[in-house]
Formats: C-alpha cells, structure tokens, sequence
C-alpha cells in the first residue's frame, strides 16, 4: 500500500522535473531563441521566406484555381496563420513583464513549441542524416511522447508556478539565450533547428535553477 501512494508522487516529481512550473520563462526564451535565429541563421530565414511564399503565394493560387470563394478562404486561412503566430510571439515575450494570470495561454503556447521543435528536427534530419540529427529527432520525439503521456494522464501539470518570473530573471534568460543560439550557429555552424532545440533545453534548465532561487 505504501509503495503503491508513493509511485504518484514520484511519476509528479518526475513530470515537474523534466516541465518545470516556471512556463513563462520557458516559453519566453523559446520565443527570444526564435527572434535570435532570425538574426543568426541564414537557414532559418530561408525556411521562413519558403514557409511565407508558401502560405501567402501558393496556397491561395491553388484556392482561386479551383472558385473564388475557396481561394478567398485559402486568403483568410493564411492571413489568421499569420496573425495567431504573431500574436503567439508577442504573448511570449509579455509573460515574465506582467503580473496577470495568463495560465489559459502557457498550455497553447508550450504545446506549439514542443511541437514546433518536434517538426523542425524532423525537418533537419531529412536535410542531413547524421549522428547528431538522428539523436535530436529522437529526444525530441521522446520529449513530445512523454509530455502527451502526461498531459493524457494527468501527471503534468500546464501553469505559471506561483512564483512569477521577473523583469531581471527575463533580462538573464534572454541575454544567456541569445548568446548560446549566437555561438553554436555562428561558431559551431549548427542546423537551425539544432539550434532551437538546444537553446529550448537549456531554456527548461535556466527556468529550473531561477524557479529554485
């Protein structure tokens, strides 16, 4: 009987272990990792240029060859892709500078990123099969597997930790994302989404050690 009360709580210290409560920093560097990337990557902005003639030129061009009313919907489809990204961005960067409780957006918000990083890795690893994609697009889709497990179950729990970040912590995890997205794709030469998923992980340690301050 006493083993069997323990195992929950073990499973919830593991599951808030490897997604520590602190989302807001979490997803607040994942979005200064995005912003960093533009500036830092050339192949990011490419997948980005490919992914906005994608959504802006081609998709609508394939609605209004069929009728009009299609592509004017393939239009609106786009347009309101555009702006929840945006707004997703914007949001990101806002929660450690207000004191609102934003819990309703974290799970959104940390659920697109996980994903985006599960699809980026997928991505690189059909561009360049080697060791390294190989073993990121399997953490990654180890990471996603064990985080719809959780969610699924009920072992995750998807809110801001009672202790809101602060300006000064937002400042710090900016300032050590940026630069780390700087090194390994100016200095190590490392594939964008690489790069994405390493600085996210080190984003979930960065949240752990300021949550435990």
């Amino acid at each position: 009987m006493n083993d069997r009360s323990r195992n929950p709580s073990r499973t919830r210290r593991f599951f808030n272990w490897l997604y520590p409560a602190h989302d807001e920093i979490v997803i607040y560097s994942a979005a200064v990792g995005i912003i960093a990337l533009v500036f830092t990557s050339h192949g990011f902005r490419d997948a980005l240029a490919f992914v906005a003639y994608a959504f802006a030129i081609e998709y609508p061009s394939a609605g209004f060859e069929s009728s009009i009313w299609k592509g004017l919907w393939h239009v609106f489809g786009s347009v309101m892709i555009f702006l929840i990204s945006m707004a997703s961005l914007l949001i990101s960067l806002r929660l450690p500078f207000t004191r609102r409780r934003l819990d309703a957006l974290v799970e959104p918000l940390l659920v697109a990123h996980i994903f985006l990083i599960f699809g980026s890795n997928v991505l690189a690893f059909n561009q360049q099969q080697d060791m390294a994609s190989w073993f990121l697009l399997a953490t990654s889709s180890l990471y996603l597997f064990i985080f719809l497990v959780g969610h699924r179950f009920g072992f995750l729990q998807l809110e801001i930790s009672h202790r809101q970040a602060t300006g000064r912590q937002a400042v710090i995890a900016a300032a050590a994302i940026t630069v780390l997205v700087a090194v390994l794709t100016l200095g190590f030469k490392l594939h964008w989404a690489h790069c994405y998923a390493l600085s996210t992980a080190s984003a979930v340690g960065l949240a752990r050690i300021l949550d435990a301050r």
